[in-house]
């Protein structure tokens, strides 16, 4: 009775698959709609530049926390719990991380 319960589901997309499209999908829009500047040239550089660097801080500090601790990245089970640094934040910091990227590559792009 004492057995360990695993998952039979096969996660067909992992999260940086929709990261990778998400990025080919603005650089193609960048491309297909060139005329299209919501933000004007010297604020899309900053604030471009702000969230591209918040996003990888954020995840890289997310990565070295989970090191820290020993504990995967992967979709395994984890050794620990982690609940400081990022943790306080959000559930998913690193997923956080690559969504702020992602607006910040965004923001250049306009």
């Amino acid at each position: 009775m004492n057995e360990k319960h695993t998952s039979s589901k096969k996660i067909l997309l992992k999260p940086p698959t929709y990261f990778w499209g998400c990025l080919l999908t603005t650089f193609l829009l960048r491309f297909l709609v060139p005329g299209m500047n919501l933000i004007r040239f010297p604020f899309n550089v900053f604030f471009g530049g702000v969230f591209i660097v918040a996003g990888v801080y954020w995840i890289f500090g997310t990565h070295f926390l989970m090191k820290k601790h020993r504990t995967t990245e992967k979709f395994e089970s984890s050794s620990c719990v982690v609940t400081q640094g990022f943790f306080n934040y959000s559930r998913n910091p690193m997923y956080l991380g690559f969504v702020v990227l992602l607006l910040g590559i965004s923001c250049l792009s306009m």
